[in-house]
């Protein structure tokens, strides 16, 4: 371990897990506003629309 935090908002990548997010989704359990809100932070941290595979 070199002692680099990893997961801060300070960090361009890491900064939020996909899991809660996609949780909170499929299994229905947030309210809408929190539902969108996860969707909108997923989108904004985990996509990148400028990479394409091919």
């Amino acid at each position: 371990m070199n002692g680099k935090i990893l997961g801060t908002s300070k960090n361009t990548e890491c900064r939020i897990d996909s899991i809660a997010q996609s949780w909170s989704v499929i299994s229905l359990a947030g309210d809408s506003d929190k539902t969108n809100m996860a969707l909108e932070s997923l989108e904004k941290f985990l996509v990148n629309r400028d990479v394409r595979y091919y």
